[in-house]
């Protein structure tokens, strides 16, 4: 009978979730709540909570023989959503600054996944359970830490949920439902894991330090592989790459589903030999472990901020290109764009199109030194009747010109061709008989955003000498 009343369960859910994304699918496929909807923020708690606290509830009253206190599990409830909201979203999108970066490569978009999600979490919740309920004489049952485990990883889901949509106000509520019922059951799923290692080791003499080093490490790799490949096919640009990685989404949660399912029945069903009050003691072994997770999730992290160096050996030039504005982003990098003078030869360019968009290019051409080149590129520009303004800059150390200007372009987004509003600068600078130009374009609306990043390019800008000229 107890058998029978753990598969009813998992099956109510199950099928309460189905309905749910069903629901959202024939009623919210095409309806956004944009940023300006009133009432938003209440909205997306609403219907990111219900899904969430039905996992929580699944989880808890897995426990039928002694159930946790209330309170005790609102406080794990609580706790994973402290650690989401004020160490872990700091960290990554504040310190590490994951989003511009994740999508730039694959090696960088494997290791965020695997160290930087998957790692910060698994170390979060096995912290809170270690501190927080594994010495607790509440904690009277194996199962008891798989419980506190999910419950904890539910809180901490739900709000990294709200976090990722309240930065994507394009989210339809079937995205929205989509990405809450795979994401929160997925990261319940392993917080269990981790849960386990500490029921092992409090009722079946397990060594704590080596369970729960293979735990975490089990738990990252469950994160970390759930995020890799849900989406890949997106980066990858497959067809019909939202419903594989829907369908993979949901396959991946029912086989953790019945992994931690199955653990808990017999962990239930077994006999266990209870043990006193533990006595909080240190681990050495897994303060040393979550320091050197750390540590990679910070190499990592400074190696996305750097940008990928991009060295022009031929012309003795080089500077970082952010990689968020690489091809691999869906910032939609393009390196096919022609040179707008054929004197000239295009060295880089990127044309970011997700907002604030702009076009960065840097040209080169080789000519006399002792010419006064910049004015070609005024003569060339005579054709921008509305303003043009000169001033001076730096580039590399090197002192340069900035030649800012403006004009009038159709709208070839909008429906009527309106005409659109484009400022430009363009830095040269003369190095030897090269001459070289950085130019920055975007519309009004995105230029002032966007400068920012532009400038950042231009202060990585090195010169070296090469073999045809002498920059000295």
């Amino acid at each position: 009978m107890r058998g029978t009343s753990w598969f009813r369960s998992g099956v109510v859910n199950a099928l309460f979730q189905l309905l749910f994304l069903a629901a959202m699918y024939l009623f919210g496929r095409e309806t956004v709540i944009s940023a300006t909807t009133p009432g938003r923020f209440p909205v997306l708690l609403i219907l990111v909570g219900l899904p969430s606290l039905v996992w929580a509830l699944f989880f808890y009253l897995q426990d039928r023989l002694e159930p946790e206190p209330a309170s005790y599990v609102f406080l794990a409830l609580l706790s994973g959503m402290s650690a989401a909201a004020l160490f872990v979203n700091p960290l990554l999108e504040g310190l590490f600054r994951h989003q511009q970066w994740n999508h730039a490569s694959m090696g960088l978009f494997i290791a965020g996944s695997f160290v930087l999600l998957g790692g910060v979490f698994s170390l979060v919740i096995f912290w809170i359970l270690y501190a927080g309920f594994y010495s607790l004489d509440e904690f009277d049952e194996p199962v008891d830490g798989m419980v506190y485990g999910a419950i904890a990883a539910c809180g901490f889901a739900l709000v990294r949920v709200i976090h990722h949509l309240q930065t994507r106000p394009e989210a339809t509520l079937f995205y929205l439902a989509y990405l809450v019922t795979t994401q929160v059951l997925i990261y319940s799923a392993a917080g269990s894991m981790i849960g386990f290692a500490f029921g092992q080791a409090k009722f079946f003499k397990r060594d704590l330090t080596l369970f729960s080093g293979v735990a975490v490490t089990v738990s990252a790799l469950v994160i970390g592989s759930y995020h890799s490949l849900t989406e890949l096919v997106f980066l990858e640009g497959y067809e019909h790459a939202f419903w594989i990685s829907f369908g993979f989404a949901m396959v991946f949660a029912i086989f953790l589903l019945g992994f931690c399912r199955r653990q808990m029945h017999r962990m239930v069903t077994g006999k266990t030999r209870r043990r006193p009050l533990m006595r909080f003691r240190t681990l050495p072994a897994m303060a040393i472990y979550s320091a050197l997770i750390l540590l990679i999730a910070t190499g990592v992290a400074l190696s996305g901020q750097r940008g990928r160096l991009v060295q022009l050996e031929e012309w003795g030039v080089s500077f970082r290109h952010p990689h968020h504005l690489s091809r691999f982003s869906f910032a939609g990098m393009e390196d096919s764009l022609s040179a707008r003078d054929g004197r000239f030869q295009m060295l880089f360019c990127s044309r970011v199109a997700r907002a604030p968009g702009f076009l960065f290019m840097l040209e080169a051409r080789v000519m006399p030194a002792e010419r006064k080149a910049w004015l070609e590129i005024i003569e060339n520009d005579r054709g921008i009747k509305e303003s043009l303004l000169i001033g001076n800059v730096v580039v590399g150390g090197r002192p340069g010109h900035r030649i800012a200007s403006s004009r009038l372009s159709s709208d070839l987004d909008s429906r009527y061709e309106f005409p659109c509003l484009s400022l430009r600068l363009q830095d040269v600078v003369s190095v030897g008989d090269r001459l070289f130009v950085f130019r920055y374009e975007a519309d009004a609306r995105d230029f002032y955003r966007g400068l920012p990043q532009y400038e950042r390019i231009l202060k990585t800008v090195e010169w070296c000498s090469t073999e045809r000229n002498d920059h000295e």
